[in-house]
């Protein structure tokens, strides 16, 4: 509790009107472009608007390559509470079976899994597609059609361009034994959103200062900003 008091303390102390960009961005080596996954979970067409309102499409994988290395970068995240993997823009709503590519790009790598796709719904076609996140032959980013009744799932959204004043969460968040949660916060006044989270076991609070293009460092030693004293917390 001491810990979540200091936390909603600091965020009205430095940035009352602040308010998280929910989607986590990265750069993709492979073809250029920006990838990045929704924190909150939505059907596959309101994922789709969300990336066409930032100028872009729910991701398309035109490689084994790309494939690995968006389950490799995104894999221990882009898990929904209902065990399902991200949305991807591959879909056949407009003609069953016709599997198209939300940004228009040709469909010619395919990675389903096992019997997929299968067009199995039990209440509508399954024409909208995503990764699986389970076990066995499923686990390596394999693809999966389903019905827009079966369940809310993040999204991967794909861009040419880093947006502007976009965040990636530190690279350890959700990764580690113990996975990171706290807050995002302007700490600095530079309008990037940083991020404070408590550490388990050290009763400090961690301070991670965004530098503009959405990359982390973490705050070693106090600093100084506009008068006011910026330190690893004890609570």
């Amino acid at each position: 509790m001491k810990h979540l008091q200091l936390l909603l303390a600091a965020t009205a102390l430095f940035s009352p009107s602040a308010s998280a960009q929910q989607v986590m961005w990265k750069d993709n080596p492979i073809t250029g472009k920006v990838v990045g996954l929704t924190y909150g979970t939505s059907s596959w067409t309101a994922a789709e608007a969300q990336a066409v309102a930032y100028g872009g499409h729910l991701v398309t994988v035109r490689s084994q390559p790309e494939n690995d290395w968006l389950f490799n970068t995104f894999g221990s995240n882009w898990v929904a509470p209902n065990g399902y993997g991200a949305w991807i823009g591959l879909n056949d709503f407009s003609v069953e079976g016709n599997f198209e590519w939300s940004s228009g790009e040709s469909y010619v790598f395919q990675n389903w899994a096992a019997s997929q796709p299968d067009n199995g719904g039990t209440l509508s076609n399954e024409d909208y597609c995503h990764f699986w996140h389970f076990s066995g032959q499923q686990a390596n980013g394999k693809w999966n059609d389903i019905d827009p009744i079966e369940g809310l799932l993040r999204g991967l959204i794909e861009l040419t361009l880093r947006p502007p004043r976009s965040w990636s969460w530190p690279s350890f968040y959700g990764t580690a034994n113990y996975p990171a949660y706290g807050v995002l916060v302007d700490l600095d006044g530079d309008g990037d959103l940083d991020f404070a989270c408590p550490e388990a076991f050290s009763g400090q609070i961690s301070l991670w200062f965004n530098d503009g293009s959405g990359h982390f460092s973490q705050l070693q030693s106090p600093v100084f900003i506009g008068g006011r004293c910026l330190s690893i917390v004890s609570c």
